[in-house]
């Protein structure tokens, strides 16, 4: 542990921003998020059949040294530890406060259940999910039987029974929309729910850019990645700028540096064993120059105070922490959090957030030029992407173009780059929240998900760059640290051996060096002006639920050297 008075001096550096970050100090901030508790049931009320068992096990975040302990509503201890097993022979309504004690404060949070005679099954399925021909789509639905485990289960697909299995594997060979019904029975009464699956083909290219124009600094090259998806057989690719064909370029990336300012057509052909399909984007090469944009810190810039302009998460068991009706809603109270040193979920796969300073970040050759807050440790990791971007075309906003920076698993075969994760909106809160990706598998969220309360749709995809996950089980669950690169990791750019044993706040450190283009070519940027993080897993850890990068806050490491 350190000293207070470490904390003190800690805590006049960063305010003043007068310490660097390639130094191997621990530079480690007390974790200031309050304990959470939550359940595999956001009402808090459960159904128990007399003489049924129920187990409830709640997960507790940000409780350092945490001690637990059940008591009901006569203030007696029923339980001492995380799990509550209760049956009762006699019907009623039975209150019980789960209480967390820790170092750093305590919690507690009341469920109740009610006993019943008979219980008659509940059963949740997504309203609606879409799939192609010839894939396979897992259907886990959320069932509630009062502890029966003798329920039967029957699913129905227009009509005819298919399966008896608790989970459902559907297929289909021909497109069309299909109606799929859960019906689970048992000795009290029956229960049903159906979804509309909605079938398509799947041997259709198509090709896409994120935009339909992108501006670039004169004299600058800009990277053109287009979004290709299901090609069949070999495949070719043929690039031309305002119609003229490129002879020597044939990938799926495109390098390009216009000649002069002005606006350029680029377009690409794909072709596959069954068909082609083109796509163009608009390139705009401003007058100005790097340095024409580049804004430097003022005496009254912040080393560690963002704005938030963008906070896109994934579904998890946290986003609730943000409760929003708009997007601008949920970026605003992101910021406070951050602000605050809070945590800000970016759930499962593909959730991220953007920031900014109030000025340009400068890239220090072979030092770390900036660092986020995580509160991984030794068996928690939840790696993510970290992007920058330059404000290219000067209007404030993060617009222009995202390079990655490169980390650890960069270029080994089983990173997936363009790889998206296509998310469900459940029926009802606290249902399984089902999910497809880009390389045709499926699954559900199931440890307690939230759908960001901002999101109206009825799905929304999310993609980016996917590590290989490290997630592992023997006596308990665990997911294994990356070398370097990625927020939230136990990787050697924390800059400290401290393997942060109570959870808390801790940096990794980055270098602007590191940015690549999308063919992963090095970059060179004088400056920064956003930052992207994103998580790179998809993955979960058994009761621990899905892999979800956490962030606490952001810091500029070059607001010393300003003056050099």
């Amino acid at each position: 542990m350190k000293s207070n008075i470490f904390y003190l001096l800690l805590s006049f550096l960063c305010l003043n921003s007068l310490f660097a970050c390639n130094t191997d100090k621990d530079l480690m901030a007390p974790d200031h998020s309050p304990i959470s508790v939550s359940f595999d049931n956001e009402s808090g009320v459960y159904e128990l059949k007399t003489d049924r068992q129920l187990t409830v096990t709640p997960i507790v975040a940000n409780a350092v040294n945490p001690r637990y302990k059940w008591v009901d509503d006569r203030g007696t201890t029923v339980a001492s530890g995380l799990t509550l097993s209760f049956s009762s022979q006699t019907e009623g309504v039975f209150y019980f406060t789960f209480c967390v004690d820790a170092d750093n404060g305590s919690a507690r949070e009341e469920i109740r259940i009610d006993v019943l005679s008979m219980v008659i099954p509940t059963v949740t399925l997504p309203s609606e999910m879409q799939t192609t021909v010839g894939r396979e789509l897992t259907i886990t639905p959320a069932v509630s039987t009062g502890g029966d485990e003798s329920a039967a289960y029957e699913w129905q697909l227009d009509d005819t029974a298919v399966s008896s299995d608790t989970v459902f594997t559907f297929h289909a060979d021909k497109e069309g929309s299909y109606t799929l019904r859960l019906t689970v029975s048992n000795s009290d009464g029956s229960g049903s729910a159906e979804m509309k699956i909605n079938v398509t083909s799947g041997q259709d290219l198509s090709v896409s850019f994120p935009r339909s124009e992108i501006e670039v600094l004169s004299g600058r090259s800009v990277s053109l990645a287009p979004i290709i998806r299901d090609t069949i057989g070999p495949t070719s690719y043929e690039w031309s700028i305002d119609g003229r064909l490129i002879a020597d370029a044939n990938g799926t990336v495109l390098e390009y540096t216009p000649s002069s300012p002005g606006l350029s057509t680029v377009s690409l052909k794909v072709t596959d064993s069954n068909t082609s399909r083109a796509a163009s984007v608009s390139v705009n090469c401003l007058q100005a120059t790097e340095a024409d944009r580049y804004r430097p810190a003022t005496a009254s810039s912040s080393a560690d105070r963002v704005t938030v302009y963008e906070f896109r998460p994934a579904p998890g068991q946290f986003i609730h922490q943000i409760s929003a009706t708009t997007a601008t809603e949920a970026c605003r109270e992101a910021e406070r959090r951050l602000a605050n040193n809070q945590t800000v979920s970016l759930g499962a796969f593909g959730g991220y957030i953007t920031v900014g300073f109030d000025h340009s970040i400068r890239n220090i050759s072979s030092d770390y030029d900036f660092a986020i807050a995580g509160n991984s440790f030794r068996t928690s990791n939840e790696p993510g992407i970290v992007w920058v971007m330059q404000d290219e075309n000067g209007n404030g906003l993060p617009d222009d173009t995202w390079y990655e920076l490169r980390g650890s698993e960069t270029d080994k075969p089983e990173t997936l780059y363009n790889y998206s994760v296509t998310y469900y909106r459940p029926t009802a809160a606290g249902s399984p929240i089902a999910w497809a990706d880009s390389g045709n598998l499926t699954g559900t969220l199931t440890v307690m998900p939230s759908w960001p309360s901002w999101q109206n749709t009825g799905s929304y995809t999310l993609s980016g760059t996917r590590l290989k996950a490290r997630t592992i089980f023997s006596t308990e669950w665990s997911n294994e640290p990356f070398d370097w690169g990625y927020a939230d990791n136990m990787g050697s750019d924390r800059l400290t051996d401290s393997e942060n044993p109570d959870a808390g706040m801790n940096y990794n450190y980055f270098k602007i060096e590191n940015a690549m283009s999308a063919s992963r070519r090095p970059v060179s940027l004088a400056y920064i002006d956003f930052i992207k993080v994103q998580c790179g897993v998809n993955s979960t850890a058994g009761i621990l639920g899905e892999v979800s990068t956490e962030v606490f806050g952001f810091l500029d490491c070059t607001m010393n050297r300003q003056a050099e």
